[in-house]
């Protein structure tokens, strides 16, 4: 599979501030050839970094999870 340098961000599946699941997907992004969800790496608050719209590389965080205490 190649690997994404650039995508565009589409879509929010949560908002911010909701709290998610390990492995749930929280958001969509999209390149010239494929749209790929984004799951969610652990338990905890959401915290958007990135808006609809934005483009975002690799290693470019568009979320952070507040670990769930």
């Amino acid at each position: 599979m190649p690997e994404i340098r650039k995508a565009t961000l589409v879509r929010w599946y949560r908002n911010d501030g909701d709290l998610v699941r390990r492995d749930e997907a929280i958001g969509e992004i999209e390149t010239d050839n494929v749209s790929i969800d984004i799951a969610a790496p652990h338990a905890g608050v959401l915290r958007q970094l990135a808006k609809i719209g934005d483009m975002v590389g690799t290693g470019v965080d568009i979320a952070r999870i507040d670990r769930d205490e």
